[in-house]
């Protein structure tokens, strides 16, 4: 597969599905690794971050699969089309990290296509975490090695979907971001929303053109009744690896957002969310929920 391909299947889906289709044919491959917490190292929402940082170093230097002339990096960090001008096919991976104790418990997600990258991306991963990733935001901390305790990978093709009741409820392990304008203001209506365009984007890594009403899923998000009083905004640092370290500040939103009465598609979206995150800087590994 080179870029030209990649970018081919992407734009032009060969399939046309609604959300229903698509949960039932949600593909991924999760590398699920525990790691040995070194001493020092700060928790936050920088870490997801910095795992990605210290990744994307090690699959530079992988070499395509065999037959193919687009390698990992390639396919998985690069921009692969536009579907407007304001609008980019998202990146398709997400990176969740948290400690408990004395163990980091991280899990990398690779959606449809990118399952062709699987082995190499994987591989790049783990001799990321044991060649070195920075234990604190700041610039100046050295990397230091997570030794890798346990490694093991599964794939899965469907997503099983809730029947969440009166009230849906997302309770946000990192922060929600909204973009830069609403880093610390939140309409609920705006993360439903941004979530439909998340899931449409990532659709096209399933082989699938997700058909969207997006006046309906407008409507709809704005008709409904949310609670979103325990939301409230965090801020941190992250460290640039492709500006030289360069510190940048971030912020977002952290607590529970509960959502009244969600109807039969939302259900499916916000399910179809929780494997994904929602928001901006997903790849940094904001914006992920766990749904109740």
């Amino acid at each position: 597969m080179d870029a030209d391909s990649l970018a081919g299947l992407l734009l032009r889906p060969p399939v046309a599905a609604g959300l229903e289709s698509l949960a039932a044919n949600w593909r991924r491959a999760r590398l699920h690794i525990l790691c040995a917490v070194p001493p020092g190292l700060e928790e936050g929402p920088w870490l997801p971050g910095a795992l990605r940082g210290a990744w994307g170093r090690q699959l530079v230097r992988c070499p395509p699969p065999p037959g193919a002339a687009l390698g990992a990096f390639e396919a998985l960090f690069r921009p692969r089309a536009r579907l407007t001008p304001g609008r980019t096919i998202p990146k398709p991976f997400a990176i969740a990290a948290e400690v408990h104790g004395r163990t980091l418990s991280v899990e990398l997600s690779l959606f449809g296509y990118a399952d062709f990258w699987r082995e190499s991306a994987f591989d790049a991963f783990i001799a990321a975490l044991e060649a070195g990733v920075a234990i604190r935001a700041e610039r100046g901390w050295p990397r230091v090695p997570f030794p890798v305790l346990e490694a093991a990978w599964t794939r899965s093709e469907t997503v099983d979907l809730r029947t969440l009741g009166v009230w849906a409820r997302l309770s946000f392990r990192t922060p929600l971001r909204l973009g830069p304008r609403r880093a610390l203001g939140l309409r609920a209506p705006d993360m439903v929303f941004a979530l439909a365009e998340r899931v449409a984007g990532l659709a096209r890594w399933q082989g699938l053109g997700l058909e969207v009403a997006w006046g309906d899923w407008r409507r709809t998000a704005e008709a409904l009744r949310y609670d979103c009083e325990t939301m409230h905004p965090v801020a941190w640092f992250r460290r640039s690896g492709a500006q030289r370290g360069r510190i940048i500040p971030m912020a977002g939103l952290m607590g529970h957002l509960d959502i009244h009465r969600p109807p039969e598609a939302l259900e499916i979206l916000l399910s179809l969310g929780e494997t994904c995150f929602v928001g901006g800087h997903t790849t940094l590994g904001l914006g992920r929920y766990v749904l109740s």
